[in-house]
């Protein structure tokens, strides 16, 4: 049984007559040869699986005693274990024990290791676990949100939050410091920007897209598709008067596959008939190709990519090539040219007046603007955040905190239908 007692360093139980010690009172005490000098008294031991714990001297035999029980019941507890645990940094226990280890889908596998790369470990990576608390996470917040914007700040937080978390299950630390404290929070989540289009800005935006390419803004104003949604989407899912969405396309460089849509949630929605008529449209000038990629299932995120089976979708939209369409490329050779062209927003230039791919006054005008049309146009009609969130596939709660602005007169509806009960004869 793991246990820790008190030696004494300055007193042996036999020797030389000549090395007995009368200063010290107590039967057969002999004077070891460091007798009289360094601290007297010594907690030894081992812990449950072994293994000798480390040596401590102490001054004060009362002192030495209630340490020797301290470890003793941390060491059967538990804790001491644990306390071990904690003493390795968490840059080690990352690369070496959470990363190897963790089950994250790909797409979101590069984006977390470069942010704990970049925003986590340079702060705190040679800090031990242990050692990981409350002063430590602010004075990292506090350097990092000189570097990055405050929502980038949280994430961050949340990335480390769930490492921790995993230490914590693994009873190296006693708590996860980023959980549930009063005096270490993340950042406040930023405000969005999240505005509808009017018809106006909608029309000239599709109209500046290649033709190739407009039915990608049909499917996201009049069905409220995300942009790997819409990407992924094939005339097949046309079927019985619905809409169906089965699949989202996500990409990392070369590399492309499908999924579920966000949160695993299939869905179908009723078609409008001139959304149907555009999709017909387009397929005249633009056939379907039939693109085979990786199916990544949520419950294999880490399963190898040769492993992976294939799939086969009719795509409504391709690229001139045939190829599927990936989001960035998509972006900065036909969207942000497009807003460009609709007067919308303004191309940066090198100093050398050379063209960047980059423009300024995007955030109001992404692609997933045409999302927050579908579902401001929905709530204006009158359809139920209910309804609009099954359409969606959201929670009834983000349509309310994220949508409720766009329904028309909030409030007034309910005041005239009070009026009315109490006024009834």
């Amino acid at each position: 049984m793991a246990k820790a007692w008190v030696e004494d360093l300055w007193h042996k139980r036999s020797g030389k007559p000549a090395e007995y010690c009368r200063r010290h009172k107590g039967a057969k005490r002999y004077r070891s040869a460091a007798h009289g000098t360094g601290a007297q008294w010594q907690v030894r031991g081992y812990d449950d699986q072994g293994d000798a714990l480390p040596k401590e001297n102490w001054e004060s035999y009362g002192e030495a005693e209630n340490r020797a029980r301290e470890l003793t019941t941390d060491v059967i507890s538990g804790r001491l274990r644990q306390q071990q645990r904690g003493e390795i940094t968490l840059k080690q226990y990352f690369e070496t024990v959470w990363w190897p280890s963790v089950e994250i889908m790909p797409g979101s596998r590069q984006r977390t290791e470069q942010r704990v790369r970049s925003c986590v470990l340079p702060y705190l990576g040679d800090v031990p676990l242990a050692d990981i608390g409350t002063e430590e996470l602010n004075k990292w917040k506090v350097a990092l949100r000189k570097q990055v914007a405050s929502g980038t700040v949280r994430t961050a937080w949340q990335n480390l939050s769930k490492i921790l978390q995993a230490a914590f299950e693994g009873q190296r630390i006693p708590f996860n410091p980023c959980r549930g404290l009063d005096s270490a929070r993340p950042p406040k989540r930023p405000g969005t920007n999240k505005e509808a289009w009017p018809p106006s800005v909608y029309r000239d935006v599709r109209v500046a897209l290649h033709r190739r390419y407009r039915v990608l803004a049909d499917l996201g104003v009049a069905a409220g598709l995300r942009p790997g949604e819409a990407f992924a989407w094939s005339p097949d899912d046309l079927r019985n008067g619905w809409l169906y969405v089965d699949r989202q396309l996500q990409s990392i460089g070369a590399r492309h596959w499908f999924k579920l849509p966000k949160g695993d949630k299939v869905r179908r929605l009723p078609v409008p008939p001139e959304l149907e008529k555009a999709i017909t449209a387009h397929m005249e000038n633009f056939p379907p190709v039939a693109v085979t990629l990786p199916w990544v299932d949520a419950s294999e995120p880490n399963m190898p990519w040769k492993n992976r089976p294939l799939a086969t979708v009719r795509l409504l939209t391709t690229t001139a090539y045939g190829n599927s369409i990936t989001d960035n490329t998509f972006r900065t050779d036909n969207w942000n040219p497009a807003l460009e062209e609709a007067g919308l927003v303004e191309r940066l230039y090198h100093e050398d007046g050379g063209q960047r791919d980059a423009w300024k006054g995007t955030a109001p005008y992404t692609f997933h603007a045409l999302r927050h049309t579908y579902a401001s146009v929905q709530l204006g009609a009158g359809e139920t955040p209910v309804t609009v969130a099954e359409y969606m596939g959201d929670t009834v709660e983000t349509v309310l905190e994220t949508y409720t602005h766009f329904i028309p007169d909030a409030g007034g509806r309910g005041l005239e239908a009070m009026r009315s009960f109490m006024t009834a004869q």
